[in-house]
């Protein structure tokens, strides 16, 4: 008997590695996904599952966001060493 479409694709979602620093996905999270406007899932309370991603989403973006400053800030930094080293080399 073949899978249903639903079914296989939770197994592949479930089958999907882990993002660095991120948690693997559960059972709830993926069928909320792949069912996204069951009313039994809104009756088990499992409908909320899928806007974590939106959060996971924004740590992704604020981790971008601060790795994005470092590298300005060592930027900046090679910068004034450039100059300073260029300005003794006039002199």
């Amino acid at each position: 008997m073949a899978k249903e479409p639903k079914q296989g694709q939770m197994d592949i979602m479930m089958a999907q590695p882990t993002p660095e620093g991120g948690q693997p996905k559960n059972l709830a999270e993926v069928f909320a996904h792949v069912l996204p406007s069951s009313k039994f899932l809104r009756n088990v309370g499992l409908e909320t599952a899928v806007p974590k991603r939106s959060a996971i989403a924004a740590a992704s973006v604020q981790e971008l966001e601060v790795e994005v400053a470092a590298k300005k800030q060592v930027l900046q930094h090679l910068e004034i060493n450039f100059m300073a080293s260029r300005m003794s080399w006039k002199h």
